[in-house]
């Protein structure tokens, strides 16, 4: 681990805000660049001071989402210890925690030291997998679902990115709230679009994405069916098109060698490697068809789907599986399509190829409803409200009380 310590500055801005988004993962993934720094920036915008402290980004923490798990405890014990110092000196800010996992013993030291409320933010199914496994042989307590459990209940809110993980967290705390994983319209901008790709000019192709984080054997699996999908479409539809994959995480290699061992005579299917997330307007403006196969896993059904939200803002058609929040957003032959195996995807994917017209209306009623519902400011105001709630809720009129007597 590197030898990070906080600026004067930065510890001004954590002692001054009115909530901080405590985060274990940085800015380049996805979860944490939304619920923690887009999060912040909506409540700064609405006057809510703000700050983000991810332990990836900010206090050297060697490694983020799945490779997390494979960092030294003493690591993530040391760095504990500095993230809950950093808290401290703020005892009345809101503590946004994004998920639960060796961070979450930082918030749990500080707000225990200074009573600061706490607001529990999920947007995975994470609770089977442990953050400190050699310790939680001897504290059950630390088990990813005991410290779940627990903090949800000593939490004064729940906000979660899904229908199915209200259901989970309503187990330990009835005060849970609804906010997805949508996306900021002022960078998935759909007018680059005219930059990008003003019209498909004949012999262009028709450009197919998938964009992600490849961190283990399901998603490869879920990306395998709409690759394998891909690859069965007749010769004639298939040479109209171009399927891009650009990809990162612990099963991107493998899943390179799995695509350069059976699909080799494929030119006109594409693997990238990590792009920077800067970088993905753009590259979501110069595409037609956004891929979002899913299995039918907890997983999925838990998780908020960053990737069709962000499609669906840039005016890229969804071709997407019927699981969890996708089934509650998309509406089959509308505002995208939806198919369950290799069969139907490529019957879906074929007709969306070949149907410019069917892309360019279902483009049009995705993007209504992301305007409606699904971008920063819906969700920031949201938010806003919710935490200016917990702000001026019984915790504060209780210490108001004390002080007036006192």
């Amino acid at each position: 681990m590197q030898d990070v310590s906080f600026s004067q500055a930065q510890i001004k801005g954590i002692r001054r805000a009115d909530v901080i988004f405590v985060a274990a993962d940085g800015f380049t993934l996805a979860p944490s660049r939304i619920r923690a720094y887009t999060f912040a920036k909506a409540c700064r915008e609405r006057g809510l001071n703000a700050e983000v402290l991810s332990f990836f980004d900010h206090l050297g923490a060697p490694g983020q989402g799945s490779a997390a798990y494979r960092m030294d405890e003493q690591t993530k014990l040391r760095i504990a210890a500095m993230g809950a110092d950093i808290l401290k000196v703020n005892p009345t800010a809101i503590f946004y925690m994004q998920k639960v996992s060796y961070h979450s013993l930082s918030v749990a030291i500080a707000a225990g030291a200074n009573g600061n409320p706490v607001v529990l933010d999920y947007d995975d199914f994470d609770f089977q997998s442990h953050f400190l496994p050699r310790i939680s042989r001897f504290f059950p307590g630390v088990g990813p679902f005991p410290a779940t459990a627990d903090m949800a209940k000593n939490s004064e809110l729940c906000i979660c990115s899904s229908h199915r993980l209200i259901e989970i967290m309503k187990q330990f705390n009835e005060n849970c709230e609804l906010i997805p994983t949508g996306t900021d319209l002022s960078v998935f901008d759909a007018s680059l679009r005219e930059q990008a790709r003003p019209e498909l000019r004949p012999g262009d192709p028709v450009e197919l994405i998938w964009l992600g984080d490849l961190w283990g054997p399901q998603i490869v699996s879920d990306v395998m069916m709409a690759v394998d999908a891909f690859a069965a479409l007749p010769s004639s539809i298939r040479d109209l098109a171009r399927l891009t994959i650009i990809g990162f995480g612990d099963a991107w290699g493998e899943f390179k060698h799995v695509i350069g061992t059976k699909y080799a005579h494929l030119g006109n299917l594409v693997l990238r490697e990590r792009i920077d997330p800067a970088d993905a307007p753009a590259l979501l403006a110069g595409c037609d068809i956004g891929l979002l196969p899913l299995s039918d896993s907890p997983f999925n059904h838990c998780k908020s789907p960053t990737k069709m939200f962000e499609y669906m803002a840039m005016k890229v058609a969804v071709l997407g599986t019927p699981v969890g929040e996708v089934e509650h957003i998309i509406r089959d032959g509308e505002s995208g399509m939806l198919a369950q195996d290799i069969a139907g995807y490529m019957r879906r994917m074929g007709t969306l190829i070949l149907d410019a017209g069917l892309r360019r209306s279902i483009t049009e009623r995705a993007y209504e409803e992301v305007v409606k519902s699904y971008h920063l400011g819906p969700m920031g105001d949201r938010l806003v409200e919710l935490l200016t709630q917990v702000r001026d809720g019984p915790r504060r009129q209780g210490l108001e009380q004390l002080m007036a007597e006192g």
